[in-house]
């Protein structure tokens, strides 16, 4: 048995030597889809991607990250309840529940149709769902069991929300209508509400009142009397589209946002803007008011604020200058050490000829570093660096002393935002980087970093996710997916000139290389594996399950090997067709590296731990958990 693991301890495999990284902190992963401030002191957020995150702060102003729970990251609508214990999530036409201390699920059940609103009533332990046909639907929170169909609007519900007492809910549908049941008296027609000419996105109600507000994209935020089917308030101080809003706790005030980017928070009894307009750096994605009236401000490329009582800006939560998540990459330098840059930034170096494989701190010009994002290739790497400032900055750097530290040799100009996808090949003297966050490819010379070649919309309005070179550096393919991450296309290029070799028509979240450069194989977001040949001939595919997220050939080009969130590394030969092998992983794989010794395979995990497999006994059967 040549199998090692580094890192989550799990009953048989050994030896296990120690974590590298035991602690992780916040990483920053996507936008801000629901958020709850239960306490002064506690706020929790969930983004893009399923993470649940836990925040805490003994001030208002020094806030420490508790916790990230990974629920379902194929949800699309989200909502927590007032206390902040629960999540319910949709994932199409199925709907979830998790606790938030653990990030357990409680229950899933199926939905009669697409939902696309969901609202939480604590006071009785239930919850609604809006569909795309225009149904409102009421659930049992606690065991997720149907109760009843409350009404139809016409059209999709865009948003729901019950009044406080939970015996009142309202519903906006895609006419700009609202529509008002009496969940008590089912006698009584239902209510509906008219005058709004755009989209109505979201619904609250004046605590103790029969007063419900709504905001919409219109840019106007009205006051309804439900009683009386009239709006009794009218603003239209907005620019632009009214995207979220909130009622603080005692219903003295309410804040709204629009799609300018711009807050402002109205005193219910006047109607005065008591604050603002005052600018924000990014577009709101959601807000909650704390009990305290502290409002927590969920912004586009995953930032979160706290504003405190009066308006006094907090910390900032998220870096708004990193908006894009540690991306975990491993490598073996020449040196034959193995290299991971783990889950937190931290990189660390491992000494696998040692019989214990020890472990060392990885060093940069004489200290450690974080770093955002990072590719290996022989004795170089280029890596986007998280400076003491809290600004990143890509560069170049070289390894030195058997792999311990690196030493930089230039600095990235201009490149600190494009980063973020990151490919090397110090064979042909390029990188190559770009980010999901802007169209743009950069490809530069190795070591000086001077821009060689721009390429602006590559793949053709898709977001960019992984670079990868041929093996003898006359090929880059660039993967991407669409916006909704389900399409896209991967494009194969000269790096040397920009001219395109072939364009495969279908999304690539990861690529992968055969050692001969003449197969690339490509994972997209529904876990088929696709292996291609020169000019986009397909050459054979592979289904591995929607949670894979790596992808790698073995050094000598005899296996296909996928891991990710499923927990299973599974081996393939190099033109797809059925799995010839399948191991149990202890945790979630999020990068695999071909080891130079051929029957050998580098898995980092998600929370830092490694594996280095031996392929030779897993596909003679003797898995290294058995």
């Amino acid at each position: 048995m040549r199998a090692h693991a580094f890192g989550p301890e799990s009953g048989d495999l050994a030896p296990v030597s120690r974590r590298l990284f035991p602690d992780v902190p916040m990483p920053v992963h996507g936008e801000c889809l629901a958020m709850v401030f239960p306490r002064p002191d506690l706020l929790l957020a969930i983004e893009e991607g399923g993470l649940l995150k836990r925040w805490a702060s003994d001030s208002g102003r020094s806030w420490r990250s508790l916790s990230v729970r990974e629920l379902d990251e194929f949800a699309h609508s989200w909502r927590l309840n007032a206390q902040g214990t629960v999540a319910v999530g949709a994932t199409g036409e199925d709907l979830s529940c998790w606790g938030t201390d653990e990030g357990e699920l409680i229950w899933t059940v199926s939905s009669p149709d697409w939902v696309t609103a969901i609202a939480i009533d604590d006071a009785k332990a239930r919850f609604a769902t809006g569909h795309d046909d225009g149904r409102v639907i009421l659930w049992d929170l606690e065991t997720g069991n149907f109760v009843k169909e409350i009404g139809k609007g016409d059209g999709a519900i865009s948003t729901i929300s019950f009044d406080p007492a939970g015996g009142t809910i309202a519903a906006a549908d895609e006419s700009c209508q609202i529509c008002v049941w009496n969940l008590e008296n089912e006698s009584l027609p239902c209510s509906r509400l008219t005058g709004h000419k755009g989209r109505v996105v979201c619904l609250a109600w004046q605590p103790d009142t029969r007063l419900l507000l709504s905001a919409a994209w219109d840019t106007t935020v009205r006051l309804w009397n439900v009683n009386e089917c009239r709006a009794t308030m009218l603003i239209n101080d907005h620019d632009g589209q009214v995207t979220a809003m909130a009622v603080a706790p005692g219903g003295q005030t309410v804040a709204t946002v629009d799609s300018g980017a711009s807050l402002r928070v109205w005193c219910l009894e006047t109607w005065r803007c008591v604050l603002g307009p005052k600018p924000l750096p990014f577009e709101v994605k959601e807000i909650a008011h704390a009990p305290d009236g502290s409002l927590a401000i969920g912004l586009e490329r995953s930032q979160v604020m706290v504003l405190g009582q009066g308006g006094a800006f907090g910390i900032s939560l998220l870096d708004p200058a990193n908006p894009v998540a540690v991306r975990p990459a491993v490598a073996v330098n020449q040196q034959g050490n193995l290299i991971a840059l783990g889950p937190d930034g931290v990189t660390g170096c491992w000494f696998l000829g040692s019989p214990s494989c020890d472990s060392a701190c990885f060093m940069v010009d004489g200290r450690p570093r974080r770093f955002l994002a990072m590719a290996f290739d022989g004795d170089f790497f280029v890596a986007l660096e998280q400076l003491d400032t809290g600004l990143p900055q890509a560069g170049l750097f070289q390894f030195q002393n058997n792999g311990l530290s690196a030493v930089r040799l230039s600095t990235l100009e201009g490149m600190e935002q494009a980063s973020c996808c990151m490919a090397i090949d110090s064979q042909a003297g390029l990188v190559a980087l770009a980010s999901p966050l802007s169209p743009d490819l950069w490809i530069r010379f190795l070591p000086d970093g001077k821009p060689h070649l721009l390429m602006t919309d590559p793949i053709q309005g898709g977001s960019i996710q992984h670079l990868a070179f041929s093996p003898e550096g006359k090929k880059l393919a660039v993967a991407g997916i669409d916006a909704v991450g389900r399409a896209g296309q991967v494009l194969v290029i000269d790096p040397q000139s920009g001219r395109e070799h072939h364009r495969i028509h279908m999304g690539g979240w990861r690529v992968a290389w055969h050692p001969d450069g003449e197969l690339l194989a490509l994972l997209d977001q529904e876990g088929r594996v696709t292996v291609t040949g020169v000019g986009g001939r397909i050459v054979g595919k592979a289904l591995g399950g929607e949670f894979l997220r790596t992808i790698a050939f073995s050094a000598d080009g005899a296996w296909l090997l996928a891991a990710g969130e499923d927990r299973v590394l599974r081996v393939w030969p190099p033109e797809g067709g059925v799995p010839v092998a399948a191991m149990e992983l202890t945790g979630q794989a999020a990068a695999i590296h071909a080891m130079p010794d051929p029957n050998q395979v580098a898995v980092l995990f998600a929370d830092g731990g490694v594996w280095v497999i031996d392929l030779s006994t897993l596909l003679e059967g003797q898995c290294p958990s058995d």
